[in-house]
């Protein structure tokens, strides 16, 4: 069996209480606003009438009851929010009430398990303490 090694573990993503670093390959954050065009007798208004974060997850298949997949998905299937923090780059995202919409798993013949998880949920950004 092959080993592959992910080294120097930028970014820490906490679910509920437990802090994982080293199996976090990447990812992404978006915040989107959906804005409505209103037409007035005068103007033109702009109104804002949703806004959301998401965020998607790569990571290695650690442990599939206690390791952060095992979170992940055990969340999702109860459909119950996580409390998650991202921080790295100097930055911290912090989410109460986040909700995991996929998680999904790949593998290789050689045993490589790689995991992708899609949440969504309000986040709170900040510069990391």
């Amino acid at each position: 069996m092959s080993i592959t090694a992910i080294t120097g573990g930028q970014f820490t993503v906490t679910v509920g209480a437990t802090a994982f670093t080293s199996v976090v390959t990447g990812g992404g954050i978006s915040h989107t606003a959906t804005t409505q065009r209103v037409k007035t007798l005068t103007d033109v208004a702009m109104g804002q009438n949703d806004d959301m974060w998401s965020a998607d997850l790569s990571h290695i298949l650690d442990d599939e009851t206690a390791g952060l997949y095992g979170a992940l998905n055990t969340a999702m299937t109860a459909h119950t929010p996580l409390a998650v923090v991202i921080v790295g780059a100097d930055t911290k995202w912090t989410g109460a009430a986040i909700y995991i919409d996929d998680c999904s798993l790949t593998y290789t013949a050689d045993g490589i398990a790689v995991c992708t998880t899609k949440m969504q949920g309000p986040f709170v950004v900040a510069d990391n303490p």
